[in-house]
């Protein structure tokens, strides 16, 4: 089961009891009702790795999204690491399965 929860409920205090607490980072947790330890990715996520999908350069889509290109990688990093894969493809390939992009 992934977990998608909405950008704008994300929050940003990295503490609390519902963090998944393996590497997920601050302000990352499991929706409720999602096994522990899946993955759990934000609309904000799914848009970046949409952009990203078209073939866009990171340039071209931080420029898009409003974000620095050293953001974009950043952040596409993040969400590598949440979701267990390597390459920004990979993550695409991952969302592209679960009909998220």
């Amino acid at each position: 089961m992934i977990a998608v929860r909405p950008s704008s409920s994300r929050k940003e205090d990295g503490g609390g009891g519902g963090s998944t607490g393996g590497g997920g980072g601050p302000g990352r947790r499991e929706k409720e009702g999602a096994p522990t330890g899946a993955p759990v990715v934000t609309d904000e996520e799914i848009a970046l790795l949409a952009e990203i999908a078209t073939g866009a350069t990171t340039e071209v889509a931080a420029r898009r999204l409003g974000l620095t290109a050293r953001r974009l990688r950043r952040r596409l990093r993040g969400i590598c690491d949440e979701l267990g894969v390597d390459t920004p493809i990979e993550a695409v390939v991952w969302a592209a399965r679960r009909q998220l992009i």
